[in-house]
C-alpha cells in the first residue's frame, strides 16, 4: 500500500507498506521504513480491513472500512507520554450509522 492508500495527481505513490501475514483474511502491515511512524490510511480500496504493526512488530492500529471505503472501526494501541513512562493509550472509534 503507498502514500496511505492514495494517488497523487492520478501518479501512483511509492508503497509506504508492506504485509508481513494475514488473519482470518485480515492483511497485516507494518511499514516499509522502519525510522518513521504511519497510520492506515482514511480511505481503503483494495480490502475492508487492516492490521498495522509498529516497527517492533507490535500491534498499533486496526480499522474497518464500509463499502463506500470509510472508517467504520478503529483500535489504537500506543504509548502515551503525557500518561507517564511504559503506559498506553488503547482507544476504540465506531462511526455511527446515518
Amino acid at each position: 500500500m503507498g502514500g496511505r492508500g492514495t494517488f497523487a495527481s492520478g501518479n501512483p505513490v511509492p508503497y509506504t507498506f508492506e504485509i508481513v501475514d494475514e488473519i482470518n483474511g485480515v492483511k497485516v502491515l507494518q511499514p516499509i521504513d522502519k525510522s518513521k511512524s504511519y497510520k492506515l490510511p482514511e480511505e481503503a480500496h483494495s480490502s475492508f480491513s487492516y492490521i498495522l504493526l509498529d516497527k517492533d512488530g507490535v500491534f498499533h492500529q486496526y480499522r474497518e472500512y464500509n463499502e463506500n471505503h470509510e472508517i467504520t472501526l478503529e483500535i489504537g494501541y500506543h504509548h502515551e507520554p503525557s500518561l507517564g513512562k511504559g503506559d498506553c493509550c488503547i482507544f476504540i472509534f465506531i462511526k455511527s450509522r446515518e
